[in-house]
């Protein structure tokens, strides 16, 4: 049986960065650090870090199906 993860703590920068990309998944890194207040290099460190821990599990196109036909 498979057991649960432990909760990763996260503190106010990570939450600020989660809140953006899930705000514009298409950010570019130099924006998201511009809007967080942090160095580009702090900002893509705490992205690797975030999808190592699988917190972000990735990026995604989401489509209308009325206009696909759908």
């Amino acid at each position: 049986m498979k057991s649960k993860p432990d909760p990763v703590q996260l503190d106010s920068w990570d939450l600020r960065i989660l809140s953006e990309i899930q705000a514009d998944g298409r950010i570019s890194k130099s924006e998201l650090a511009k809007r967080v207040h942090l160095s580009a290099s702090a900002c893509s460190e705490r992205l690797r870090a975030l999808k190592a821990a699988g917190i972000i599990e990735g990026f995604y196109a989401r489509l209308s199906p009325a206009l696909i036909g759908g």
